[in-house]
């Protein structure tokens, strides 16, 4: 009878050795940093092209449902923002510790606020019907508000984070898809404003309004997140 006592007790104290330990497992911290960047896809045969910007960060949220742990959340508030450079180049700001794990979903959201600029700026250029070429400039006052499921490198939500393994997550906004509907009859009869002495298209509250609301419209969608 004390033989079988000790083999409970050695029995128990292992298996919570082993619970214990598995639990520190999935409490190890990956590294993941991100960088934003815009499509750079064109429109219109080619006239049309995005080359970057500017994204006024105010907030990002990282949301998480793990399959061997707890879920995970993760937030980050900048005051009047932080100006995020559209150039795919890692933002030392959002550099997170996130616990390893499969995650059947993780869900990102952030916010872009002007606090009296612009809050999203985008640059690209516009070849009209002439064959003359001029940039183009879309400049974004009102806040923006963006959720997004994240994907993985072959488009499925399900995101393996390794402790030995450093992650890059990739968000990218879309002007593509915002210009997809503003005709080459719409571009070629903009108003040209100059900026910085050069003839540009200035798509803002008080130029070209009628490009501006299109892109309102769509402007909170076609955004991408990658876990690469």
């Amino acid at each position: 009878m004390k033989y079988l006592r000790l083999l409970v007790i050695v029995s128990i104290i292992l298996f919570g050795t082993s619970c214990s330990k598995e639990d520190e497992k999935w409490k190890l911290p990956t590294d993941v940093s991100f960088k934003m960047d815009v499509n750079r896809s064109s429109l219109h045969s080619g006239q049309l092209n995005f080359t970057g910007g500017t994204f006024n960060l105010t907030e990002f949220e990282i949301e998480g449902v793990r399959m061997q742990s707890d879920d995970i959340y993760f937030q980050r508030s900048f005051g009047g923002g932080t100006t995020i450079s559209l150039n795919n180049i890692v933002i030392p700001s959002l550099d997170f510790d996130i616990p390893q794990g499969t995650y059947t979903k993780i869900e990102i959201a952030f916010e872009a606020e002007g606090n009296g600029g612009n809050s999203i700026t985008v640059n690209g250029s516009y070849t009209n019907s002439s064959s003359n070429t001029y940039p183009l400039l879309l400049e974004i006052k009102e806040v923006e508000l963006y959720s997004v499921i994240a994907k993985n490198g072959l488009g499925n939500s399900q995101i393996i984070l390794s402790e030995d393994i450093a992650s890059q997550v990739r968000i990218e906004l879309d002007p593509v898809y915002w210009f997809q509907s503003v005709s080459t009859t719409i571009l070629d009869s903009a108003t040209l404003v100059n900026v910085a002495g050069v003839p540009t298209i200035l798509i803002n509250d008080a130029y070209n309004g009628n490009i501006l609301d299109i892109v309102n419209d769509q402007i909170d969608k076609g955004t991408d997140i990658v876990f690469e």
